[in-house]
């Protein structure tokens, strides 16, 4: 089927690896089929209905491209890689209700099972043998649409290097983790976003009765103070604790603000009458309790117990988010405002002594990886296409919007990097190193 009696002259070793995983795709849909076959008619004539899909796509194959009467190989690879694509989006979309089927009960063929295999499997083979006998077809679909695109981009003279850099800049920034906060990119600013946290079934009566409760003493607590004489700090400590605890937000962010409550309340004990030191203590004794029944609290407190940093550490990550305070402020165009001033609150928390500065320190290296995901992970797509020549870099307002965006990353990756590779956070370094040379890219004239 490939090409018989003409000879390839780029992309030969390429599309053999294509026909044979296509191959395995069309087998394993029927394989899939069969066993559906008393379970509903209309699903087993679905998948059949893509295994066509997939079948007409091998044949493609057999009709080379012409233009101007020559045979133009770029020109076959990328209508081929382009046609592949819309397929496996096909697929994905007509079984997005029934995401099990693609992710669990269908599996891929055997890819050396089939005649011609080559002796030295190229990249695409070697990642789908490297996931095992149990791979699914959702998963080989992924991996070959990542594929896909980089081999038409490649067709197209995108630059190799480029293309590698932004798959690693990929593979190594995770989906953003468990921190005081979360962001996210809306009409093309960071934007902090507030995602209720994950509670057990079994707790939620006890976690309602105990936030009712806290909500009412926090607010006797504040009336309180402010008829006394105590120190304003203290009690905007506490009316800044009560109104987190009201707006229900970040868990993360209102236990590190319990702490610090508790340390300035210590502090300043002694311009309180015994009475209401007692009503701070039972305070914020009830939110470290309050807090303690969200296992996204006992996941970050255990992490931050383990990593190894010192002094020196929390010094250096309270000078780079220092300048990733000053960079967002400087430029209100790539941020909301609320986004530096909810990093500025944390950053508060490092002047903590002992544990508690340690503590404060992890969950700011956690909010700048956080901040750091964020943008990368928006800014994937347009790296890729630029690198495809898909967008004029020059002279594309959207790529100076992704060079602002990246610098805020790199500011904030390049100043936290040493402090995070000591808490068990490596990938910062990585990805500053490729944001970098992103950047660099994007800013030719």
């Amino acid at each position: 089927m490939l090409g018989r009696g003409m000879q390839m002259p780029n992309f030969d070793k390429e599309r053999l690896e294509i026909e044979h995983v296509l191959a395995a795709l069309s087998d394993s849909l029927v394989s899939a089929a069969g066993p559906l076959e008393t379970r509903g008619s209309s699903r087993r004539a679905r998948i059949l209905g893509k295994r066509l899909m997939i079948d007409s796509l091998r044949e493609a194959f057999d009709r080379p491209i012409l233009v101007r009467g020559e045979y133009k190989d770029t020109v076959h690879i990328r209508m081929l890689s382009r046609n592949i694509i819309a397929q496996i989006d096909n697929i994905e979309s007509d079984f997005g209700e029934d995401r099990a089927l693609l992710g669990h009960v269908m599996k891929l063929t055997p890819l050396r099972s089939y005649e011609g295999y080559p002796p030295t499997p190229g990249p695409l083979l070697k990642e789908l043998i490297a996931a095992g006998v149990e791979l699914s077809v959702g998963r080989a679909l992924k991996v070959l649409r990542f594929y896909l695109r980089e081999l038409s981009a490649r067709a197209n003279g995108a630059p190799m290097e480029q293309l590698e850099q932004i798959r690693r800049l990929q593979e190594i920034v995770p989906k953003q983790q468990i921190a005081p906060a979360q962001f996210g990119i809306v009409n093309n600013r960071i934007v902090v976003v507030d995602r209720p946290p994950t509670t057990e079934e079994a707790d939620r009566r006890n976690i309602s009765a105990a936030h009712e409760h806290i909500q009412a003493s926090g607010q006797e607590l504040a009336s309180t103070l402010d008829r006394s004489n105590c120190d304003k700090k203290l009690i905007n400590s506490v009316k800044a604790l009560h109104s987190q605890i009201v707006a229900g937000g970040n868990i993360i962010k209102i236990g590190l603000a319990n702490m610090g409550c508790s340390i300035m309340a210590a502090q300043y004990q002694h311009e309180l009458p015994d009475a209401v030191v007692a009503m701070l203590k039972a305070y914020t004794s009830d939110i470290a309790m309050y807090v303690a029944q969200f296992p996204e609290w006992e996941q970050f407190t255990d992490k931050a117990a383990a990593i190894r940093i010192d002094e020196d550490d929390v010094a250096s990550v309270s000078r780079a988010v220092g300048e990733v305070i000053d960079t967002l402020s400087a430029h209100p165009e790539l941020a909301d405002p609320e986004v530096p001033r909810t990093i500025a609150f944390i950053r508060e928390l490092l002047a903590e002594p002992g544990k508690s500065s340690k503590r404060a320190a992890f969950a700011m290296i956690r909010t700048i990886e956080n901040l750091v995901s964020s943008i990368v992970q928006h800014s994937i797509n347009f790296l890729r296409k630029t690198a495809e020549k898909a967008v004029d870099v020059g002279s594309s307002a959207a790529s100076k919007i992704i060079v602002g965006l990246l610098s805020v990353a790199l500011v904030g990756a390049v100043g936290i990097g040493p402090a995070a590779v000591n808490a068990g956070v490596p990938w910062i370094q990585q990805a500053a190193e490729i944001v970098q040379r992103q950047i660099e890219t994007l800013a030719r004239p």
